[in-house]
């Protein structure tokens, strides 16, 4: 009877553990998925950041040339 009782506890020992396994290998990839979202995220922002910046020193350049050309005031 103790063999049986013995088996049985590892079988079930052994299927609980690859059960675990496969969970964690899911969770793992879950987090990686998530971690390429928020990187790509990250990325797009970076990207929009960078453009603005651009598009306002052009406008920043453009103001200052006709700041430049406008005529001083006179009394």
């Amino acid at each position: 009877m103790k063999p049986k009782i013995l088996i049985l506890c590892l079988t079930l020992l052994s299927v609980t553990s690859f059960a675990a396994c496969n969970t964690i290998r899911g969770a793992g990839r879950d987090v990686s998925a998530g971690g390429e979202v928020v990187s790509d995220a990250a990325g797009k922002v970076q990207a929009d950041i960078a453009t603005s910046k651009a598009k306002q020193d052009a406008k920043d350049e453009a103001d200052r040339k006709a700041a430049a050309r406008a005529k001083p005031y006179s009394n």
